[in-house]
């Protein structure tokens, strides 16, 4: 039975991207103009059967090789004759407009996160609080100038390119970008193209790798939160609030609770008063000090902490990315191209991790087995029923009424 409802869910999967959903994005865009053969709707169904059945890592290889599967034919409904040659692959990847698949990335995104249990934590409170937050960083892609069409230069011989990710949840990426140009070499430049001052009353978590002071000033103006680690020394304080008897997470002591007002953010908005909460903090590990500012003021120093603390979750998701998801084995090296494999990987993420979630599977790679297999068992069934409906029909051929 358990089996079975996986086939179920595996189907219902599919309707995340079903011809109704891509087929107005494909018209926005403009997607088939030109394509003689590999249309939008082909082509991203032949990445997501490779993605699904390849175990190795992807390249146009052996996409091209998969686009002859009899089984990949039968599951997209394509003619026997269908194949894609892998020239054809790359062309494809460099001309079919990349905002198709960031768009569809963004929709299914927003639906998993309104899928997802989102139970985080045994504290409701700070489950709560980590589903309220959007947590930003990037991770840097490098590789020679040879192979790579676009990027900034930082060592000689080499280009690389950012993707900026923000996370929400349960590590569910929200919103991701790809950055060529060498102004996002810098975190102050990069991660705020990840906000979106649309919504109110989000927590945007992120490093001190968001050295411009006016950010915070931004945030607070838009409606919205931060919490981050503090890297200027020029600060005068102008509140010392006591501290609570549970002053102790696992890792932290803290030792500090202020409202602060920075001096360059007084300069720069002639003398006004933008007063933040700096919450202090000792390693138990090693007494390396730490300090978290915020505009939070409704938060113990507790939930402060451990809210950044869950910054961390971005890193393992970087690292899933590029070890589990293989991104940095791009298929194209042109710039659109780029943008295309990244969504597209994406987009093969969160419908893999609906399928996991749903059916209460534990591990991401038992996930993606038990999907291949059930968009398997899917193919049997409607080939079953295809030839149930043929002999049925020849049954009524042979005994007319």
């Amino acid at each position: 039975m358990q089996y079975i409802n996986q086939i179920i869910k595996a189907s219902r999967l599919l309707n995340f991207v079903s011809p109704e959903i891509l087929q107005p994005l494909i018209d926005q865009f403009n997607a088939d103009f030109s394509a003689k053969k590999l249309h939008a709707i082909i082509f991203f169904k032949l990445f997501l059967f490779s993605w699904a059945f390849d175990k190795k890592s992807l390249s146009l290889r052996t996409i091209a090789e998969n686009s002859k599967s009899l089984t990949f034919k039968e599951l997209a409904q394509l003619d026997g004759n269908f194949s894609a040659e892998k020239s054809s692959l790359g062309e494809r990847l460099e001309h079919i407009p990349y905002q198709l698949f960031q768009i569809l990335f963004e929709q299914i995104a927003q639906k998993a996160f309104t899928l997802s249990k989102n139970q985080l934590s045994s504290n409701k409170k700070l489950t709560e609080l980590i589903n309220q937050s959007r947590i930003l960083d990037s991770t840097v892609i490098t590789l020679s100038s040879k192979l790579l069409k676009v990027g900034y230069q930082i060592n000689k011989g080499q280009l690389s390119f950012k993707a900026s990710i923000a996370i929400q949840g349960k590590q569910i990426p929200i919103k991701a970008l790809v950055l060529t140009d060498k102004k996002y070499s810098s975190e102050d430049k990069a991660l705020p193209k990840l906000f979106d001052f649309s919504k109110k009353n989000i927590i945007y978590i992120f490093d001190r790798g968001i050295q411009r002071l006016q950010t915070y000033v931004d945030i607070v103006d838009s409606e919205n939160h931060f919490v981050s680690r503090l890297k200027a020394k020029n600060y005068n304080v102008v509140k010392i609030n006591s501290l609570p008897k549970n002053k102790e997470t696992d890792k932290l002591t803290i030792i500090k609770d202020e409202f602060i007002v920075l001096d360059k953010i007084e300069k720069e908005n002639n003398n006004k008063k933008q007063t933040f909460r700096l919450v202090t903090a000792i390693s138990k590990k090693d007494n390396k000090q730490f300090q978290f500012i915020t505009d939070l003021t409704d938060l113990s120093v507790i939930e402060i902490t451990e809210l950044y603390r869950y910054r961390w979750s971005i890193e393992v998701f970087f690292k899933f990315l590029k070890q589990e998801l293989n991104l940095e084995n791009l298929l194209s090296y042109n710039e659109n191209g780029i943008k295309v494999h990244v969504y597209l990987t994406l987009i093969a993420f969160l419908l893999t991790w609906i399928f996991k979630e749903q059916n209460n599977i534990r591990s991401f790679k038992r996930a993606r087995e038990k999907l291949r297999f059930a968009l398997l068992d899917m193919l049997m069934k409607h080939q079953f029923q295809q030839g149930f409906l043929a002999g049925t029909k020849s049954k009524e051929l042979l005994n007319p009424l």
